[in-house]
């Protein structure tokens, strides 16, 4: 009788390593997967190639033969495929195997009585455990019908460029090593006679090495490596640096160590040496073409208290050992910023450099690592890291979110010295953002945390953008200038469109007809004083309707069970009113939520009250938030289901002493030499906040739209990329060049769970709007030391040249601007003015 291997899963590991395995021990491969090019390609030709990638750099090719294929969709087939097998294995991804339960399933009952081993080359520690609980909702008692193998897969996959799957869509590449271990207790049958096949008595001493050498080392290299050299690409190239493989190997030890501790009785000190400087050797094989960015990333995955690095720790805590070097990779990983090919992050990394590196290490201890205090372990490994000397910045950190304003800018002085002294590592991009919310408007983060939010997310600058408040602009400029990236001072606010030619219409406001959202951008330093005062009687009468909207929402709660929110104690002084800051329909929703919270707890006790009394009805990606009381975005996640579903009860139209005129606002913003600009909305689909509904707005008139705020004064449009379609910005685009209109972006950040990154703006059809913002910062600092150098004074140098020429040479002068000395631009004022003399 024929060996036939049925393996769920053709991708790279399961074709270069588990088949090739097998074929060489005579077997007959049966691939399943759901990839039908792939199924038919391997069906065509029953025959594909492994080119193996050695350290010397030539190449070796294998060729797998006597191979097929199955559709995973079609489970009678797969069935009957297992019904005769000899053997079945998986390589499909721990988070796969429910998807092939079924197919597995219905196999096994084919097979009568007898058993089937089934080899799950999955490299997770919990595989048998999930496939064999899986299998027993269906099939019941497992025990005598399926092995289930578990396995240490130590074989690393090269990487395969776009050109090399086009050569041939089944050739796979492939490193020298083969060895499959694999847990000799698992098999119900004989184990099979396969020479790269290690059967092992405890397999979970060879998992954990595997995790706690292999997988610890090779993201230690990463680390490090990216530490060393910021620009380097390869992993091997990293490890060219005797120092980073020293640390890299230092930190293998140590892990070792432990492991010898754990598992006294299967691993030797010499033996895991021995495996280490194989590591290292297979590590600096440049044929696997391993990048740092590709080994290092996902940094929310990779800091699991289950995983390498602090599950290493952890193991050496147990057994009272030191793991120095373990903890400097720790470090080393939260500082990892590494970009692809194109400049941008991994975006679960910038997820987590924006939402939790940016609240302290002890934050992302137990809500990344989900380590805990009350396991004695766990609670070991936090303290020794929140008492390490690398962690001294941390208390730093905490503090730049202080309610006091001179605490904050004390510390942000404090961090910005430690940036200087290199005692930070310090990442840059190209991104910019020119549209952030503070707590002067509504937001999780005062100006100087907003400005380090935005430097530890790598930000060239980042831009304030108040609604009606202007009174955090000399916090973010100090503390932009602090941590040493360029600022843009702003504000926004809504006006009426009374007599002008779209008067009565939706324009970009989802609550009000007639009214829409301006922003004037780059206010001259000297100037910020005045705009306060131009926006002091405006926040009066915002106030005023923010008190009856409350009164509003106390009678319609009442009706719920739920304590009144008072206005003086639950919203003003939630706020920054008291130091020049707005209050907005956020501020009173957030006092919402936190009655909400406090009746209902967080929960599904909420979600209940919510959606039952209140008659909410929750989208579910919304209510699986809701659900989870860990959710460290909580009350912001509830406050967009308030705002988008219930604020319209309680909504009062504002008044024209609130929204004033158009034409007023932006005639002081051209009086103070700022840049007054459109705020684009554009028809909505899902909105990236959650607080918006689906509904049309501006974009039927777009054409009219732009020539009346043409005519009305404005400079400029903005727009936040990220929000709307491709069709949409390209016209916008062409009608900005039409009018001559300066384009500047933001992305609008209000909410704890957004990223303070949008690689979107990398592209190459919006880097141009970097371009813009950094003219935008030479306008803003140049006018406030000369008012004639604001970029459309009329008595501007360049007055005469294009826009598109005075951006260029404005953005090259804001580049040029320190940006811990943002105004000492005398130098950079007098090229302009020599430049321009019949030059331009």
């Amino acid at each position: 009788m024929s060996k036939k291997l049925v393996l769920f899963g053709a991708g790279n590991i399961g074709r270069s390593f588990i088949a090739a395995v097998f074929s060489r021990a005579g077997y007959e491969t049966v691939f399943v997967d759901v990839n039908k090019p792939l199924v038919a390609a391997l069906n065509a030709k029953h025959e594909y190639r492994v080119i193996v990638k050695h350290p010397d750099g030539h190449d070796e090719t294998i060729v797998v033969k006597n191979v097929r294929a199955v559709d995973g969709n079609d489970t009678q087939r797969v069935a009957d495929e297992l019904a005769d097998a000899s053997i079945a294995a998986t390589a499909v991804g721990k988070d796969a195997l429910k998807y092939i339960i079924p197919n597995l399933a219905e196999g096994i009952k084919r097979r009568s009585d007898k058993a089937l081993d089934v080899i799950l080359a999955e490299n997770a520690r919990n595989a048998v455990t999930l496939c064999r609980e899986m299998l027993e909702k269906v099939l019941g008692d497992t025990t005598k019908r399926v092995g289930l193998v578990a396995t240490s897969i130590g074989k690393m996959v090269p990487i395969m460029k776009d050109e090399d799957v086009k050569t041939d869509p089944l050739w796979v590449f492939a490193e020298p090593y083969n060895t499959l271990i694999v847990d000799a207790k698992g098999f119900l049958n004989k184990i099979p006679d396969v020479p790269d096949l290690k059967p092992v008595e405890n397999i979970d001493a060879y998992v954990d090495r595997k995790l706690f050498v292999h997988n610890l080392g090779h993201a230690a290299a990463a680390y490090f490596g990216f530490q060393a050299d910021k620009k380097a690409v390869l992993i091997a190239d990293v490890l060219k640096d005797e120092s980073v493989t020293r640390r890299v190997r230092e930190c293998m030890l140590e892990a070792s160590n432990a492991l010898v501790k754990e598992y006294s009785e299967t691993l030797t000190m010499q033996e895991l040496t021995a495996h280490i400087d194989d590591l290292i050797s297979r590590f600096r094989n440049r044929s696997l073409g391993d990048t740092v960015f590709r080994v290092g990333r996902d940094l929310m995955r990779k800091l699991k208290k289950d995983d390498r690095i602090v599950g290493a720790m952890i193991l050496a805590e147990k057994h009272g050992l030191k793991y120095r070097t373990i903890m400097d990779v720790f470090f080393a990983a939260l500082s990892f910023r590494a970009a692809d090919e194109h400049g941008a992050l991994f975006p679960a990394d910038a997820l987590f450099h924006s939402e939790f590196r940016t609240r302290g290490t002890r934050a992302v201890l137990t809500d990344v690592c989900g380590l805990c205090y009350t396991q004695i372990y766990e609670g070991r490994v936090i303290q020794r890291i929140m008492n390490s000397p690398e962690n001294e910045i941390d208390s730093v950190v905490e503090k730049l979110n202080s309610a006091k304003k001179n605490e904050r800018l004390k510390n942000a002085a404090v961090f910005g010295k430690c940036i200087r002294q290199n005692k930070v590592s310090v990442t840059r991009t190209e991104e910019v953002n020119n549209h952030v919310h503070t707590s002067y408007s509504f937001s999780p983060y005062h100006p100087t945390m907003a400005a380090y939010a935005a430097q530890r997310a790598g930000l060239q600058a980042v831009g304030i953008m108040d609604h009606d408040s202007v009174g955090g602009c000399e916090e973010m400029i100090a503390a932009a200038s602090s941590f040493g990236i360029a600022s843009t001072c702003g504000f926004e606010l809504r006006v009426n469109f009374s007599k002008t030619a779209i008067e009565g219409r939706k324009i970009n406001n989802p609550d009000s007809k007639n009214i829409g959202y301006i922003a004037i951008h780059g206010i001259p330093r000297k100037h910020i004083k005045k705009a306060a005062k131009f926006l002091k009687p405006i926040q009066a009468a915002r106030n005023e309707r923010n008190r009856a909207q409350v009164k509003a929402m106390n009678r319609l709660i009442e009706r719920y069970g739920l304590a009144p929110v008072d206005y003086e104690r639950d919203v003003f002084n939630a706020s920054e009113a008291k130091h020049g800051g707005a209050i907005t329909e956020r501020h009173i929703l957030a006092a919402l939520a936190r009655t909400l919270i406090a009746k209902n707890g967080k929960g599904p006790a909420l979600v209940s009250f919510v959606e039952c009394v209140m008659e909410i009805l929750l989208p579910k990606k919304i209510e699986a938030y809701l659900c989870d009381p860990k959710n460290p975005h909580y009350m912001y996640d509830l406050l967009g289901v308030l705002k988008s579903s219930f604020l319209d009860k309680i909504f009062i139209q504002p008044n024209e002493k609130e929204c004033i005129s158009v034409f007023d606002a932006v005639a002081f913003g051209n009086s103070i030499n700022a840049i007054p600009v459109y705020a684009y909305l554009g028809d909505v689909g899902e909105s990236p906040t959650g607080d918006k509904k689906a509904e049309h707005f501006e974009d039927a008139y777009l054409d009219e739209l732009m020539d009346e705020i043409k005519r009305i004064g404005f400079k400029g449009i903005t727009y936040m990329p990220p929000r709307n379609t491709r069709e949409q910005i390209a016209r916008l685009q062409a009608l900005a060049a039409k009018h001559g209109f300066m384009e500047i972006s933001g992305v609008d950040i209000n909410s704890s769970r957004q990223s303070f990154n949008c690689p979107i703006i990398l592209e190459p059809s919006f880097t141009h709007l970097i371009t813009a913002t950094w003219a935008l910062i030479a306008h803003e600092k140049l006018a406030s030391v000369d008012e004639r150098f604001a970029l459309f004074h009329p008595e501007n140098p360049l007055a005469r040249a294009a826009l598109v020429d005075r951006i260029r040479r404005y953005a090259e002068a804001g580049r040029s601007i320190n940006p811990n000395d943002p105004y000492n631009v005398r130098s950079i004022i007098k090229s302009i003015s020599s430049t321009s003399s019949g030059k331009e």
